[in-house]
């Protein structure tokens, strides 16, 4: 086996990580999950977005059981504690710091974010964990909770390339865990790979992106406008991880009153359902996730929060209603980087 890629992880926000008995537990298949999804990312417009071709690769590299003999993964990846890791109980509701502006409606930021995982207890504006959680790093980018090892055997120098280019992405948007869509679980990936090579995040990223109207049943790309400017957006920096949290409260909910108010899609429980159809609730197409940053003069860590889409249509029937909804969707988000709007982001450009 040679190496592939060796470095540290840390956790920037709360990751609910573990098994059906609510137990946080760091386990290798669940990053190598992550690994592939952001392969796909990465190489899916170099194979043309044929998901046959994609899948004959990609099983190729991670293997598979869906043939007969069943093929081995070319990857071994392993984990493992260091003594900076720290797991909360569920009854140490102090990791779940109070917020001062409880926003609309009288609920908590991390309960919104966090349902389901982030419970309210008597009081709603308060949130209680449900489980065991692993605990945010300390700020130090140099302190990782976590040394990850990535070992291939037999890949080809192409393959390699493609794996560091999802590693790239990885390192700059990767969350896992419940509730990782939303700003939990969020990771902060340092390492540097065998082959000596330097990537570049603008160049890697431009390979990336899809024009909304051309957007597939399956998550392939980032979305871009027509002139390839990246759906993503970046908070200001903020002194603390609830801080971001509380801009992506307000960004969740919005989106989500928007979908309410342009398509009039709800079932019988209220619940959104963007694109109609038997299935009532459907997975979030936008992504949020906060890095430590480094301001390059004071040297001082801050929080900043991504906010992402990676487009998915659901439906032919309604296609054209849902290229409208995110059309508006990311015009409003660009009204943000006004300077009058009551939340200051800025646009990624590549």
């Amino acid at each position: 086996m040679k190496e592939l890629f060796e470095g540290t992880v840390s956790f920037v926000t709360p990751t609910f990580l573990g098994g059906a008995d609510k137990n946080a537990e760091l386990r290798a298949p669940a990053f190598k999950a992550l690994l592939r999804f952001w392969w796909r990312i990465a190489v899916a417009k170099k194979y043309s977005y044929d998901v046959n071709t994609l899948l004959v690769n990609e099983e190729d590299i991670f293997g598979t059981v869906r043939t007969w003999p069943a093929k081995k993964s070319k990857l071994i990846l392993s984990v493992e504690e260091t003594p900076s890791i720290n797991i909360i109980a569920s009854n140490e509701s102090e990791l779940i710091q109070k917020i001062d502006a409880i926003t609309k409606n009288n609920i908590n930021t991390l309960h919104y974010l966090g349902y389901g995982v982030v419970v309210g207890q008597n009081d709603i504006k308060s949130g209680l964990i449900s489980r065991k959680v692993f605990a945010p790093s300390k700020l130090s980018m140099a302190e990782g909770q976590m040394k990850i090892r990535i070992l291939q055997r037999g890949l080809s120098n192409e393959q390699i390339e493609e794996l560091e280019n999802a590693l790239v992405l990885m390192s700059k948007y990767a969350s896992i865990g419940n509730s990782s869509r939303n700003g939990f679980g969020s990771l902060q990936i340092r390492g540097g790979y065998a082959s000596g090579r330097v990537h570049s995040f603008r160049d890697t990223l431009t390979n990336c992106l899809i024009r909304i109207e051309e957007f597939h049943s399956w998550p392939s790309s980032f979305g871009c406008d027509d002139h390839m400017k990246p759906a993503i957006w970046n908070t200001k920096v903020a002194p603390n991880w609830t801080e971001v949290m509380k801009t992506f409260e307000i960004i969740n909910r919005e989106i989500r009153t928007e979908g309410k108010q342009l398509h009039q899609f709800h079932n019988s429980n209220k619940n959104w359902n963007i694109a109609g159809g038997a299935n009532p609730r459907w997975p979030s197409q936008m992504r949020f996730h906060i890095a430590l940053v480094e301001n390059k003069v004071t040297k001082i860590l801050s929080y900043q929060g991504s906010i992402f889409h990676i487009p998915v249509f659901y439906s032919e029937a309604t296609r054209q209603l849902e290229i409208d909804f995110w059309k508006k969707i990311h015009g409003k988000l660009d009204r943000y980087q006004l300077e009058d709007s009551k939340i200051k982001l800025t646009r990624e450009g590549v």
